[in-house]
């Protein structure tokens, strides 16, 4: 697998845009799971 990565920038590239991908989704269905949330919580429970 290492060997495949040092001899292949390519791979490289496409790994890290798969893992930056991968991330922001992560992100962006957390943040939309938590506008949810605090939409049904009281605004005073932020605290």
């Amino acid at each position: 697998m290492w060997a495949l990565v040092q001899n292949n920038p390519l791979m490289v590239a496409i790994i890290v845009i798969v893992v930056l991908i991968a991330i922001a989704l992560h992100v962006g269905i957390y943040l939309v799971i938590k506008r949810l949330v605090n939409r049904d919580l009281p605004p005073a429970s932020d605290e």
